[in-house]
């Protein structure tokens, strides 16, 4: 688990890097805690969580502009 918790650090650093936009930070976090909470669960729905954070996201970006 110290070794996803490290490489999903680094991911975060990349993003934060390379973009200034929120929304893309905001995204990114949600997903990777999404991943590490469940990627030892069978069957779960990461498509459809994924398609639903990445709609609140730019519904959310789309308004605040």
């Amino acid at each position: 688990m110290a070794l996803v918790v490290s490489i999903n650090k680094r991911i975060l650093q990349e993003i934060d890097c390379h973009t200034e936009d929120p929304a893309v930070k905001e995204l990114a976090r949600v997903l990777l805690q999404f991943e590490m909470e469940n990627w030892k669960m069978e069957r779960v729905s990461f498509r459809k969580y994924f398609e639903k954070q990445i709609e609140l996201r730019c519904r959310k970006r789309l308004s605040s502009k």
